[in-house]
């Protein structure tokens, strides 16, 4: 055993084995360290694509509130314009059922107008001749049948030219309510 040497470092294979394998650690070694670095470009990859998405939700969520927001506004533009259609519609009824009055109770028309503040109660102007029986029968009939109304000024003056007829004019004021529903409203 005296021709073994327990000093290897004199013996030129043993170096060699050595240098290799401290060369095949490291090569490992940076093996390993790219791969890992390689798994760390990944994963910032995508925690920067997930940082993109989110950043496009908060905006498409900010622009789904903007959007909301202008159906609310439409959605009330809507109702309203949708009450302004039937409150026209029952101002409409009204109309016919005022001018068909008149005539019933034997008034000649001279003037039948609306006014010009339609909401929230509208109101006509008119003007119509006829006699004292003619004009009681219409405010009968007035009194008697929708629409629900108010007189709200009434001029009665005799024609000048015919005995026995007057001219009447003033303005009545529809107080809500229609045909089918004949509650009656404040006017």
């Amino acid at each position: 055993m005296s021709g073994l040497s327990l000093n290897s470092q004199d013996s030129p294979g043993f170096k060699i084995g050595l240098y290799f394998g401290v060369l095949i650690l490291l090569v490992l070694l940076s093996y390993v360290c790219f791969r890992q670095f390689s798994q760390l470009q990944q994963l910032k990859s995508v925690y920067l694509s997930q940082i993109n998405q989110l950043t496009e939700l908060k905006q498409v969520l900010t622009g789904f509130a903007r959007v909301q927001a202008q159906h609310q506004q439409n959605q009330e533009k809507i109702n309203q314009l949708a009450g302004l259609i039937a409150h026209s519609q029952q101002t409409t009824q009204a109309a016919i059922a005022l001018s068909s009055q008149l005539v019933e109770s034997g008034m000649q028309i001279k003037l039948f107008q609306p006014g010009l503040s339609q909401i929230p109660n509208p109101f006509f102007n008119f003007q119509v001749l006829g006699s004292y029986q003619q004009l009681i029968e219409f405010l009968r009939i007035n009194s008697s049948r929708w629409p629900l109304r108010s007189v709200q000024e009434l001029n009665i003056v005799p024609e000048a030219n015919t005995s026995g007829r007057l001219f009447v004019s003033g303005v009545i004021k529809i107080c809500g309510a229609d045909e089918k529903n004949l509650s009656e409203t404040a006017c």
